[in-house]
């Protein structure tokens, strides 16, 4: 199906945002960062521990509100506090949250937007 193009505007937006990731990963792959998380991620003991969690909490805890009263199913599992910041709680049960989709885009954005107000 045809989709219209996008306005030049929307275009702009687009190349700005992709940049600012593209130096945001930038900055974490040189501290180290990235490595960490994808070290944790690929392990077989993450994915036991992801799937016992998702297993316990099967719906979106929803933490911006924005589901209101619809319920979600969680697909994701998402670290409250990241694994750069806290190594040594990546399998800590308590620091997991169940997310859907839609809201682990959008923590991940602001935390992406907080790390590069940090680096100014």
């Amino acid at each position: 199906m045809p989709t219209k193009p996008l306005s030049h505007s929307q275009r702009e937006r687009a190349k700005t945002k992709a940049q600012a990731d593209r130096a945001y990963n930038a900055t974490q792959r040189s501290a180290g960062l990235l490595r960490v998380a994808a070290k944790v991620h690929d392990s077989r003991r993450w994915k036991k521990v992801r799937r016992m969690h998702l297993n316990a909490s099967p719906l979106c805890v929803d933490p911006e509100g924005i589901h209101c009263t619809e319920v979600r199913p969680a697909t994701q599992v998402d670290h409250i506090v990241s694994i750069a910041e806290s190594p040594a709680s990546a399998y800590d049960m308590a620091n997991l949250q169940s997310l859907c989709t839609l809201c682990h885009g959008r923590k991940s954005a602001r935390e992406r937007q907080r790390g590069m107000r940090e680096q100014d």
